[in-house]
């Protein structure tokens, strides 16, 4: 009997250990009828084999008899095991069931998400819908209030798709296939790593990988093009997340909806590389969080980049690479930060994580390739797995305080006395490294162990104390003295199919401005002062009628932006009388492989100029003095 009692008490307590923490509460109820039934039939089978056992016990009368007894208990012991086997197994197929249960859950409320987001597109209203509704230029009045609210898009030319062969594959098109062989096989790994003031890996270094990843939305397919171009089959894993609302905290029409063609075209076609070179994973944020601001929304967005990297199998080895989808490394740079020995990528067992970030300096393009900043760019921004938040090791590390609160979060009108819950959404405080990387709390200076990262932090925490990454020695590389700009990466900016697109981006973007549907280009922000003054060919500056000369502050609205003024497409031949590879621009340096194609350079300009001249006969300019007077009132 006390063998009996011991197996019982064993089962249940397995019974329990087995399902204490692994049932979700509504199966809990099936797993209790279940689980009582059981025991109530090995209980049987414990009552019949103990009252078996008393009567054969008084009817032996041998030895032999005794050891049969014996064996019939062995047999009925093992049948209470294949009880308890059989228990197990119908656990095992309930949670499995309950698995399936939860992923079409996830599905329904997928489904839902975005049923509710084309609802609530009809109730905040879409560019596309002002454009339907809107009447043509010559049914209004000129020089009216309504005639500059009224946003039309002049006719243009779609941008080259991304085209794929009849396996729905991409294929790079040969000329740029040649440029890429170009770039590769152009200098040693010696070389190529002393550009960037740094040395080949070690013989004995773990290899590195790259994780690149980014938010989507509505970019023109030219930038992803010129994205995966530059960058094919060298990035080891691609994160892109897209997202149900608006850094406004609007919804929107999802792009890439799950399991649409959009999708499956930009995680399957092989367009950042081959499937054994590089994976591409799609990914959503569809939190409700109103209460988010914009660039905190954003930076909840980016948080999922994390996410999703420690999912593919990020290393403490491996290495982060954010940015916007178009700003993107040189193939040369990469190609450096994949095999060369920068000391912020090197892994040690206890990094402060202080300065872990490592920031490009990009070539800016506003909206062409002809029109070209002086002033360089400070993303893409590259991390070290073992400092990020997941995969770093948080032992004795302080977590950072955020800026929102999930009350707030959840609810915008919440008043400031009642919000005093934890700030566990958005950015970081000023004084915890966002301004400058000494910007530090004392206690966490003293303990030498400073926070992990999240994909939010690498784009808006300062992270490092040297120069953005460059050529480390441009003086050689300016052509005889003559002017170049050179940079480790490219940003595309503002690279829109057409200027309602780029209107409403600055209607809904986290720089958003109220008057961005009518007023001047120039007058909505500073950038596209440049564009409208680059493909005008207006320059920097200009000589007002009573002599005096005009800079750009003295005009636009927000500080000066200056460009090159002596970017212009040089002759076919001129590579050769030349003897230079990429001299396609009487500014030297380099450019993305993309911009190789002469054809889209000139067309791409052309484009542009041809949207801003129809955009200036509708909304105005503001450039020259007597522009001034041009402004339309507010509506």
């Amino acid at each position: 009997m006390g063998v009996n009692s011991n197996v019982q008490k064993s089962t249940m307590k397995n019974i329990r250990r087995n399902g204490k923490s692994r049932l979700s509460p509504r199966s809990i109820m099936m797993h209790s009828v279940v689980g009582f039934a059981c025991l109530y039939i090995i209980g049987l089978l414990l009552g019949t084999v103990t009252l078996e056992r008393q009567l054969l016990q008084q009817s032996m009368v041998s030895k032999g008899l005794q050891s049969s007894v014996t064996g019939r208990n062995a047999a009925a012991e093992t049948n209470v095991d294949f009880m308890v086997g059989k228990l197990k197994a119908a656990e095992n197929e309930l949670l499995q069931k309950e698995n399936e249960l939860l992923q079409q859950e996830k599905m329904n409320k997928l489904m839902i998400e975005q049923l509710m987001m084309k609802i609530k597109r009809l109730e905040f209203g879409n560019a596309d819908a002002s454009m339907a509704a809107a009447k043509s230029k010559n049914d209004v009045p000129a020089n009216t209030n309504a005639d500059k609210r009224t946003l039309v898009a002049p006719t243009n030319p779609k941008p080259a798709a991304i085209t794929l062969d009849k396996n729905g594959r991409f294929v790079v098109p040969p000329h740029f296939k040649a440029e890429q062989d170009r770039i590769d096989s152009a200098m040693d790994i010696s070389a190529r790593c002393a550009q960037y003031g740094s040395s080949p890996l070690p013989a004995n270094a773990t290899k590195r990988r790259i994780f690149f990843g980014s938010l989507v939305a509505y970019e023109n397919p030219e930038v992803f093009l010129a994205h995966a171009i530059e960058t094919y089959n060298l990035y080891d894993v691609v994160a892109l997340i897209e997202s149900s609302t608006t850094f406004r905290g609007t919804y929107r029409n999802m792009t890439y909806q799950p399991g649409s063609k959009r999708a499956l075209e930009l995680t399957h076609s092989e367009l950042f590389g081959t499937l054994d070179k590089t994976r591409v994973v799609l990914d959503y944020w569809l939190k409700d969080l109103p209460g988010l601001p914009s660039m905190e929304r954003e930076e909840e967005q980016r948080k999922r980049i994390t996410e999703t990297w420690i999912k593919e199998g990020m290393t403490k080895h491996d290495v982060g690479l954010l940015a916007d989808i178009d700003e993107f490394p040189s193939r040369d740079a990469l190609i450096a930060l994949r095999l060369c020995d920068f000391p912020q990528f090197r892994h040690v067992e206890d990094p402060d994580c202080l300065t872990p970030k490592i920031t490009l300096a990009s070539v800016q393009f506003e909206a062409t390739p002809l029109c070209i900043k002086r002033k360089e760019w400070y993303h893409p921004d590259l991390i070290p797995g073992h400092c990020l938040e997941g995969i770093g090791d948080p032992t004795g590390r302080p977590i950072p305080p955020r800026t929102i609160s999930l009350a707030k979060a959840l609810d915008p009108s919440l008043p400031a006395e009642q919000d005093t819950g934890p700030k566990v959404f958005g950015r970081r405080p000023n004084e915890w490294g966002k301004k400058h990387w000494k910007s530090y709390p004392q206690h966490v200076k003293d303990s030498g162990r400073y926070p992990l990262w999240n994909a939010g932090d690498i784009r808006t925490i300062s992270g490092t104390n040297g120069k953005n990454l460059n050529f480390q020695d441009l003086w050689p590389k300016r052509q005889h003295g003559t002017t170049a700009f050179f940079g480790a990466a490219y940003h595309l900016h503002n690279w829109f199919v057409d200027i309602t697109s780029l209107r409403h981006k600055y209607l809904t973007y986290g720089h958003w401005h109220s008057q961005a549907e009518w007023r001047p280009l120039s007058l909505v922000t500073h950038d596209l002062g440049v564009m409208a003054r680059c493909v005008n060919n207006l320059g920097n500056e200009w000589h007002a009628e009573n002599g005096t000369v005009l800079q750009v502050k003295d005009l636009q609205a927000g500080p000066a932006v200056l460009y090159f003024e002596n970017n212009r497409l040089l002759p076919e031949d001129f590579k050769r009388l030349r003897g230079e590879e990429q001299a396609w621009g009487t500014l030297g340096g380099n450019r993305p492989i993309f911009f190789s194609n002469r054809t889209y350079v000139v067309h791409r300009h052309n484009l542009v100029k041809d949207m801003v001249i129809a955009d200036e006969e509708k909304f105005g300019r503001f450039f020259t003095e007597k522009d001034k007077y041009m402004i339309p009132k507010k509506p």
